[in-house]
């Protein structure tokens, strides 16, 4: 066979060969991108479901828990527990306990309350504020963790104002008026418990809930450190201690 013939052929099966790679790395990209437009809708038609149903299907639990929280906060409303109850369902909270716990949370950091009884917003010495006790340096942190379309579509599911400021964050800390930006947007109610929502969730992802507790309240980097030196107690820690304190009062003895 002629020596030249042999080269073409050689340099058309190599061409071949990449073209075919080319297109089942473009079929894989396509099939990805399908699957995670299927996986997006799915979850759109779930939370859309939430929404217009949240009331009907919890309707029990929802007074169950008004009842509690109405005796720590006398303004409460059903509008708000069902807020919760929608947030922790679209943040992945699928465990009754934990759902309990994580309500105890809240009564324990605010009483269930985003207002004080002057109906001004409740901010602690420690600049933390209302309903889930939220410092705006905290906010701005889970803020940079924005980064997956699907976490923002969760915000706007939950309805939240809009949270856009939240791309020039680009610093590892925030400026006076980044501050001033996340106080104003956790000044309203939904979007704190949306921002509560999502430091759970985040958290969560590597920690079981008594990690959750230790990072909310005393910080990550806190827990970290605890992980790295000892087996942690959890019966050390006053914020757990007090949150199981309220969930044996108005929970374990009705399913236990």
């Amino acid at each position: 066979m002629n020596k030249n013939l042999i080269i073409i052929i050689i340099f058309l099966i190599i061409i071949s060969f990449f073209s075919i790679q080319e297109s089942l790395r473009k079929n894989q990209i396509i099939q990805k991108q399908n699957t995670y437009a299927d996986s997006l809708q799915n979850i759109i038609d779930t939370l859309e479901y939430s929404m217009k149903s949240i009331y009907n299907i919890e309707k029990h639990k929802i007074n169950s828990l008004y009842q509690i929280a109405k005796k720590y906060n006398k303004n409460i409303n059903k509008k708000t527990i069902a807020y919760f109850l929608l947030t922790v369902k679209i943040f992945q909270i699928n465990n009754i306990k934990q759902e309990q716990l994580l309500f105890c949370q809240l009564l324990y950091e605010s009483g269930f309350s985003q207002f004080d009884r002057n109906h001004k917003l409740i901010i602690s010495k420690a600049n933390a504020i209302g309903i889930a006790q939220i410092k705006p340096s905290t906010a701005y942190y889970y803020f940079r963790k924005l980064s997956q379309k699907k976490q923002e579509f969760f915000f706007k599911q939950l309805k939240c104002s809009d949270f856009s400021f939240y791309k020039n964050f680009t610093k590892p800390t925030p400026s006076n008026y980044q501050k001033q930006l996340i106080k104003q947007w956790l000044s309203k109610k939904n979007n704190n418990l949306a921002m509560w929502g999502f430091i759970v969730y985040s958290l969560s992802q590597n920690y079981n809930l008594n990690d959750c507790f230790i990072a909310y309240n005393n910080g990550k980097n806190a827990l970290i450190k605890l992980k790295q030196n000892k087996n942690i107690n959890y019966n050390e820690f006053t914020y757990i201690k007090n949150i199981k304190k309220i969930h044996t009062l108005y929970f374990k003895k009705k399913h236990t």
